[in-house]
């Protein structure tokens, strides 16, 4: 009994050295810490994300800033944002532009048709790429030219009765100068074009106006012949895009230019 009570004594003195050991080494570590919070600026401290409790211990939450990983997720989009800016808005047009009016004068400016006229002086009679509306029969008839496209469904009474009146407003211009035969309207006199502006027709359809505009010129005391109107009309026939695209088509404002000697 005696030993085992030494052994007993012996464990709690062990207990009581380790257990001190513990408290020293403790207060060594709470004491560091609380010199590394002493000695920090208070730049470092920020920046560390360190908060002081109320017994002076320093805890590190090792926090990301909020600002600057703001500032890092929108860097890469207002980069971006200026870079485009910078191509799209200025670089680009101006590219553009200077190749346009450098390889492509002509076209660049709106195709237009410009005439040289006996005095000399220069006037724009229009452009290749719009139509105009003719309707005298002295001059090749174009397309309807309603300056916009329309919504009308071709089987509405709307649709159906706006092309009785265009027929009808060209069977009494027709008659005007003695020409009767109604089977000469083909439906592209009568009808508009997806753009409502569009300049050309079929060969066939400028074809089918030579007799309505002999008769008309030749009534205003102009000495021609359908022989002379047919070739003028095949000059100013276009081909088709790259030879295989597409449909030819006459460009009806330079044919009537022609016609009346401007170009």
């Amino acid at each position: 009994m005696k030993n085992n009570n030494n052994i007993n004594e012996i464990n709690r003195d062990e207990i009581k050295d380790i257990d001190s050991n513990v408290k020293v080494e403790s207060s060594s570590v709470h004491n560091e810490d609380v010199t590394n919070a002493d000695t920090m600026t208070t730049a470092e401290l920020e920046s560390e994300c360190i908060d002081i409790n109320a017994n002076g211990t320093a805890t590190k939450k090792r926090m990301s800033i909020g600002s600057n990983k703001f500032i890092a997720a929108i860097r890469p989009a207002l980069m971006c944002l200026v870079i485009l800016t910078i191509i799209c808005g200025v670089l680009y047009p101006i590219g553009v532009t200077l190749v346009g009016q450098t390889v492509f004068p002509y076209e660049a400016n709106g195709s237009q048709i410009t005439v040289t006229l006996a005095d000399g002086t220069q006037k724009v009679y229009g452009s290749e790429l719009i139509g105009q509306a003719y309707e005298n029969p002295k001059y090749l008839f174009g397309r309807v030219n309603t300056g916009a496209p329309t919504n009308l469904s071709p089987e509405s009474e709307e649709y159906k009765a706006l092309l009785e009146a265009r027929i009808a407003d060209r069977r009494a211009k027709l008659a005007a100068i003695g020409y009767t035969d109604e089977s000469v309207i083909p439906d592209e006199l009568i009808t508009s074009s997806g753009s409502g502006v569009d300049p050309h027709i079929s060969p066939d359809t400028a074809y089918a106006q030579i007799p309505i505009i002999v008769a008309a010129r030749t009534l205003a005391g102009d000495d021609i012949t359908e022989a002379e109107v047919r070739e003028v009309i095949d000059k100013y026939t276009e081909g088709r895009f790259l030879g295989i695209f597409g449909s030819k088509s006459v460009n009806v404002l330079l044919v009537n230019l022609a016609l009346d000697g401007l170009l």
